[in-house]
This record gives structure tokens, C-alpha cells and sequence, in this order.
């Protein structure tokens, strides 16, 4: 047998005394170690690289208190999930266009961005629909005459939905700035109480972090959510010619109790049309 190789105590593994030595040091069990050695030995590079890998994969387990802020969304959520009939419809829709729009309004200095021109279409396509903000109150379904849109803003790991009141009676650049001011309160934790409340509607986006479909919880007290995933672009055949083309899915979650599938479905056609020819959106 070769001087530099000793049988373990199970009998089968071969390895270098180096090798055993730095894996006692280290509390490697040889049996786990691949070898690499003449003949499948372990030698001690071997084992330094699987403890090199070890630490790269090894999970610390820890204890961390929830947020008040985590604690009360979770709340919400699952109150949410009790007392609503929630299901989701998807839609995929051409955005060319709407960033086509976009870079043009970037060029013109205007501070909306492709979420503003997605708030804004939501807009007008609830005031088209407006059965999408109703509530049950009651035996009776209540309809709410403004416009008050909520958005999902990540700190961290907490999730907060400030909220653009009377986004209605705001033109694109007006949403735009007060998109921004709440966002920047959220980040910087100086979003004010009153500023989180009275939401009708909210949008979520999930987009950035690379989710195309997905499946939005109701807010408490809404009726509607609307979630939007990534940007993808791929070729599009249109009149016998090939283009390149972006695509967005859209995620509408309901309440099945107020809002049926046909409602549903109609204004998610029309907030597409309206993302996919945004034109008009600069007029409102």
C-alpha cells in the first residue's frame, strides 16, 4: 500500500494524511469528500474545496420579530382572503407603443414613466367601469364617486400602499409628481397615517423584480387589484411581416361577491386597449 495513503475507519475511504488530518481539523467526514487523487483518493485540496463550498451553502437558522408594519399587512391579507371570493384573470398586451410614448415624454422633460402612463390608464379605465371600485356594504353595493389609487411600495421587507387621492382630477405629469413625492415618503419613513388610508383601487408590481404572472390579494375593503409583471420583448408576425414587439401580462384579482367575470374582463380589455394605443392618454 502506498506510504501517503491509509484506509479510514469505515474500511473504504483513501486519502492523503494531509487530507485526514485538515479534515479532523475541520470536522469533514472523509466518507462525504469526492476525490480526485490517483485511483479516487482525497487529497487536501479536496477537502479544501468542499469546506470552501460548505460555507457557501450551509444555512444559518435565526429568529427575527415581525415588523409592526409586517404584522398588520399580514392581518389585512388573511382578513382579505377570509371574506372575499377572489379569483384572477390574466392578459398579456402589446406595450410598444407605451414605451415608445414614454421616451418620447422623457425627451420633452415630462416626469411620468412607464408606471405614471400604467396609473393613468387604470384611471380612465375605472371611470369607464366603475363597478370595479364598488363594495358591499350592507345588502346594498356602493359605488364611490372618486378615484382614489393606491400603489405597492416595498421598504425592505415591508410592503406599504400609499395613496394618490382623486387621481381622477390629475392630468399625467400631476400623478406623476405625486407618485414620486409618496414614493419617496414610503423609502425615507415619513409616509404620514392619512397618506396609506382610503384607498379604491391599488396596483402592484412585481415586473421588476422579473414576475410575469401572479396573483394579486385584494386589499381590504377594494374590490380590484391589479398586478403588472415584467417587460419582455420578443417577434411578433403582423400582416405577413415580422417586428420585434414588448410584451406586459397584466394580473386582475376580484371579488367574485361584487365584480362578475364579465365586468372583470371588460375593463381589463380596456385598460389594453389603452396600454397598447396610449395616445390618448396625453389628452386627459
Amino acid at each position: 500500500m502506498d506510504s501517503q495513503v491509509h484506509s479510514s475507519n469505515t474500511g473504504d475511504v483513501r486519502a492523503t494524511p494531509a487530507a485526514r488530518k485538515l479534515a479532523r481539523e475541520l470536522g469533514i467526514p472523509l466518507e462525504a469528500v469526492p476525490g480526485t487523487g490517483p485511483g479516487g483518493r482525497i487529497t487536501e485540496e479536496d477537502v479544501k474545496n468542499f469546506a470552501q463550498r460548505s460555507e457557501k451553502t450551509n444555512l444559518t437558522a435565526r429568529r427575527v420579530p415581525l415588523t409592526p408594519t409586517q404584522r398588520l399587512v399580514g392581518s389585512r391579507m388573511l382578513q382579505s382572503l377570509r371574506e372575499t371570493a377572489q379569483y384572477t384573470l390574466g392578459r398579456e398586451v402589446d406595450i410598444s407603443a407605451l414605451i415608445k410614448v414614454r421616451m418620447e415624454l422623457k425627451q420633452k422633460g415630462s416626469p411620468a414613466n412607464i408606471t405614471d402612463l400604467i396609473h393613468k390608464a387604470v384611471v380612465q379605465a375605472i371611470l369607464e367601469n366603475p363597478v370595479m371600485q364598488a363594495v358591499i356594504d350592507g345588502d346594498d353595493m356602493v359605488v364611490p364617486a372618486e378615484v382614489h389609487l393606491g400603489f405597492a411600495v416595498a421598504r425592505g421587507d415591508e410592503l406599504l400602499v400609499p395613496v394618490i387621492k382623486n387621481a381622477h382630477r390629475l392630468n399625467l405629469n400631476e400623478m406623476a409628481v405625486e407618485r414620486r413625492r409618496l414614493t419617496d415618503a414610503v423609502l425615507q419613513g415619513i409616509i404620514k397615517p392619512e397618506e396609506l388610508q382610503g384607498g379604491t383601487f391599488t396596483v402592484t408590481n412585481l415586473g421588476t423584480y422579473g414576475v410575469d404572472f401572479f396573483t394579486p390579494v385584494l386589499y381590504p375593503k377594494q374590490s380590484a387589484i391589479l398586478g403588472i409583471g415584467r417587460i419582455v420583448e420578443r417577434p411578433v408576425l403582423e400582416n405577413g411581416n415580422i417586428r420585434s414587439a414588448q410584451f406586459m401580462t397584466l394580473s386582475l384579482t376580484v371579488d367574485h361577491q361584487v365584480i362578475n367575470g364579465a365586468p372583470a374582463a371588460r375593463f381589463l380589455n380596456r385598460l389594453a386597449e389603452l396600454l397598447s394605443q396610449p395616445e390618448v392618454l396625453l389628452e386627459l
